[in-house]
Formats: structure tokens, sequence, C-alpha cells
């Protein structure tokens, strides 16, 4: 664990909360367990696994070593035509490396919103105009990404015959 500070990292085993400071938990065999952890810093960790009797040793004891990976980040900058949208930033790595982000929801324009590397949807819309735009962006280590004065399309809604 960072720092062997458990008091900033939240670890749910199926969503019950577990208290990291007796260094160990009890989970019931045989049944599927998904496990999060949650720490500043850092990126999420899920695993979803079955513990076997055959996997517990002495003292029906399992040992799992996780090592959380530090956020790294870029920045995304946007602006837009019309100049206030709404704007969901949408995380397409969820599941891979364990990683699970809520989306965010922002409105432009965005000045280097800082976002863990990854690939990411950008939903821009403006509901009062009808118009939006959806496009792909990969944010790497230290990158700035910029998309300045994006216009926004009409949004096709499906013809009725």
């Amino acid at each position: 664990f960072p720092d062997g500070d458990f008091t900033k990292t939240n670890v749910t085993v199926n969503s019950a909360h577990y208290n990291l400071s007796q260094g160990f938990a009890e989970v019931p065999v045989g049944e599927l367990l998904e496990l999060v952890i949650e720490s500043p810093g850092f990126v999420s960790y899920r695993k979803e696994f079955t513990l076997k009797e055959t996997e517990l040793v002495d003292n029906n004891n399992y040992t799992l070593e996780i090592k959380l990976e530090p956020m790294v980040y870029g920045t995304f900058t946007l602006s837009t035509q019309p100049e206030v949208s709404d704007v969901m930033i949408i995380n397409l790595d969820q599941g891979s490396r364990g990683t699970s982000q809520k989306p965010v929801g922002l409105k432009t324009p965005i000045y280097q919103e800082k976002l863990p590397v990854g690939h990411y949807k950008i939903v821009v819309k403006n509901e009062l105009l009808n118009v939006e735009k959806i496009f792909q962006i990969e944010i790497k280590e230290g990158d700035r990404v910029v998309r300045n004065g994006v216009p926004l399309e009409p949004v096709r809604t499906p013809a009725n015959h």
C-alpha cells in the first residue's frame, strides 16, 4: 500500500467496505467476489474472482498481492461553436488494467482538464440548439490534447415513416 497509509484507501468486496487496519478480510469461498481498491493518486483496481478451497493455505488464508499503479495524467482543452456546451468525457479503457472511472460531466470551454492517460469518447451537446459532436481522443503521459473551435452539428433525428 502506498506509504502504508490505509486511511485514504477504500477497499470493498462485493460492495461491502472492509476495514484495512486489520490487514485481512473474511470472504466467502466458492462465491464470485468483486474486489475494488481506490486510493487517491492511483489507478482504481478492480478484480472479479472466485476463491476455491484448494487455493487456501493453513488457517484458511489466501493472500493477494496487489500493486496499485500511480495515476499518470495528461490534459484536455476544448472550445466549441456554440461556445457553451455540455461535455461528457467517457473513459473507453474501462476494465482494461482493472481501471474504472465514472464519466466526467463538464461545460465548455474546458481548459487543461487533468485526465488519467487512456482513450476517451467525448460527447459534446447543446440541448437548446439541438446540436452535438462525438469524437475520441487519446491522452498520453504529460500530453496536452487541444481541440479548439470544434463545430457542433445538428442532431440527426431518426426519420419517421
